[in-house]
C-alpha cells in the first residue's frame, strides 16, 4: 500500500509539473527566460554568463594541466576496472534467480526512479556530481583555449543535470593531449570527490559509532517462532545463548548447533528500549518445521534475523579492511537495505558526537551518497564508448595504434569507426544482458 501511495503521489506531482510547463511554454514565458523544452517536460536552461567565471578559474593553467594529467591516469585505471567489473557481472548472470533479475530502473542512477537511491540524499549527491563534472570540462576547455558556447541546467521538477557546451568542432581538431585533459577532467573529478567524501565518512564520522554491546544484532524476529514468544525485539543485541558468549555470527551458529529442538535454554540480550541486559528462557524448535528442507531436520531454530553489527561498523570505518571484496561490500550497502542508515538502525549503536543522533545520521548519509553517486557517475563515464567521456580517449588510443601500421588515413578512419561501433555494441549488450540474461538463463 505504501508503494502504491508513493507511485500515486509521484504521478500527481509529475502531472502538475507537466501542465505548468505546458502553460509556460504556450505563453512563451520559457522562451523569454532562456528555457527550452529538451525532452517533453524536461527543460534546458542556457546562459553565457558563467563563461567569465570559467576564465577566472582557468588562469592557473599550470595547476589545471597537472590536475588534468592526474584525471587522465584516474580515468584510464577506472576504465579498466569498470570494464572488468562489467565482464565479471555478465559471467555471474546465470547465478541470479529469475525472480531476482534486475529491472531497467535499477540501472538508472536517478533518484526517485532507481528504487535503491533515496530521493533526498540522491538529489543532493547527483547535483554535486553533475555540477562539478561539467564545471571540470568547462575549466579545462578554457585552459586548452577552446570556446565554450554556453552553460546551463537540466530541470525536471528539480535540477537533474548541468552542462557546459564546448565548441565540438574545436574539441575534435585540438591535440590529443588537450582533448584527453578536457574529457578526463569530468570523470576524474567525480572519482576524486567520491574518495574525499569517503575519507570524511570513514575517518571523521563513522568512528563516532560504537556498538551498545558485543554480540549479534537482531534485524528481525519472525512471527510464530520461539523468538516471537520472548520479549526480543528488532535491533536488540544477543549476548549469550545457552550460557555461551555470542561475540559474532560464527559464535551464534556454533552455540545454536550445540542445542537441539525442544530444549529450553537461557538467552541474554541487550535491549536499548529498556537500556539493560535482559535474561530469558526460550524453547527451541525444529528448523525443519519452518523450512521443510530435509537438511534442516533435527536442527534447533530460534526465529531471528541475525546481523553482525560489529562487523558492519568496522566496514564503515575501513571499507578496505578485506581488500576489494570489502570495498564492493561497502558499495553494495544500498542493495542490502543497509543505506540510508537511520535512528532505528542506530539502535545497535551509541553515537559519540556533539551532534544529535538525527543530525548525525543525516550527515553520515549525505557523505555516503556523495561518495556513491560521484563514484557511479565517474565510473560510468569511463566506459570506453562514445558519447561517454572515455570514448574519446579510446578512439584516440586506437588511432595512435593504427597510425603505426602506416595505414592510409581514409582506411584508418573507417577502421576506427568500425571498432568504436563494435565496442559500443559489446558494452550495450553486456549492460542489457544483466537485465535479460537472468530471465532466460537464471537459476
Amino acid at each position: 500500500m505504501a508503494d502504491l501511495n508513493s507511485i500515486l503521489i509521484a504521478v500527481i506531482v509529475i502531472s502538475i509539473y507537466s501542465i505548468i510547463v505546458f502553460i509556460l511554454w504556450k505563453y512563451k514565458w520559457l522562451e523569454k527566460h532562456n528555457f527550452t523544452p529538451w525532452a517533453g517536460p524536461i527543460l534546458m536552461w542556457k546562459t553565457t554568463r558563467g563563461r567569465e567565471f570559467l576564465d577566472k578559474l582557468a588562469k592557473h593553467k599550470r595547476f589545471w594541466k597537472w590536475y588534468a594529467n592526474i584525471c587522465i591516469v584516474i580515468s584510464l585505471v577506472s576504465m579498466v576496472f569498470i570494464t572488468a567489473l562489467l565482464v565479471w557481472s555478465v559471467s555471474k548472470v546465470t547465478l541470479i534467480p529469475k525472480d531476482k533479475a534486475p529491472t531497467p530502473e535499477m540501472l538508472l542512477g536517478i533518484p526517485g526512479i532507481n528504487p535503491f537511491i533515496p530521493v533526498f540524499y540522491g538529489i543532493i549527491a547527483l547535483v554535486i556530481a553533475i555540477v562539478f563534472h561539467e564545471l571540470s570540462h568547462g575549466v579545462l576547455s578554457r585552459v586548452a583555449n577552446l570556446h565554450v558556447k554556453s552553460m546551463g541546467l537540466l530541470l525536471f521538477i528539480f535540477p537533474i543535470g548541468a552542462f557546459v557546451e564546448p565548441d565540438e568542432e574545436q574539441l575534435l581538431k585540438t591535440t590529443r593531449i588537450k582533448r584527453a585533459r578536457v574529457v578526463a577532467a569530468g570523470p576524474g573529478t567525480n572519482i576524486i570527490i567520491a574518495f574525499i567524501a569517503l575519507a570524511v565518512f570513514s575517518l571523521l564520522l563513522a568512528p563516532a559509532i560504537e556498538p551498545n554491546a558485543e554480540g549479534v544484532g537482531i534485524l528481525g524476529v519472525d512471527e510464530k517462532t520461539p523468538a516471537s514468544r520472548t520479549t526480543l525485539q528488532p535491533y536488540d543485541i544477543l549476548i549469550t545463548l545457552n550460557h555461551t558468549p555470542v561475540r559474532n555470527y560464527e559464535d551464534f551458529k556454533s552455540a545454536l548447533n550445540n542445542t537441539k529442538p525442544g530444549q529450553t535454554v537461557e538467552i541474554s540480550f541487550y535491549s536499548k528500549n529498556r537500556n539493560t541486559v535482559v535474561h530469558e528462557n526460550i524453547t527451541l524448535e525444529d528448523r525443519y518445521n519452518y523450512t521443510h528442507l530435509e537438511e534442516d531436520r533435527n536442527k534447533a531454530y530460534m526465529g531471528i534475523v541475525p546481523f553482525n553489527h560489529r562487523g558492519f561498523r568496522d566496514l564503515l570505518v575501513n571499507p578496505f579492511s578485506n581488500g576489494i571484496s570489502g570495498f564492493l561490500s561497502f558499495l553494495s550497502l544500498p542493495f542490502l537495505g543497509l543505506s540510508p542508515m537511520d535512528e532505528n538502525f542506530g539502535s545497535f549503536y551509541t553515537i559519540n558526537s556533539p551532534l544529535p543522533a538525527p543530525a548525525f545520521y543525516i550527515l553520515l548519509n549525505i557523505f555516503y551518497w556523495i561518495f556513491w553517486i560521484n563514484l557511479m557517475v565517474g565510473l560510468t563515464n569511463t566506459l570506453p564508448t562514445l558519447p561517454l567521456d572515455a570514448g574519446y580517449m579510446t578512439r584516440d588510443g586506437i588511432e595512435i595504434v593504427l597510425q603505426r601500421t602506416k595505414m592510409k588515413k581514409e582506411r584508418r578512419e573507417k577502421v576506427v569507426k568500425a571498432l568504436m561501433l563494435l565496442i559500443g555494441l559489446l558494452i550495450l549488450f553486456m549492460i542489457l544482458f544483466q537485465i535479460i540474461g537472468p530471465r532466460i538463463f537464471g537459476a
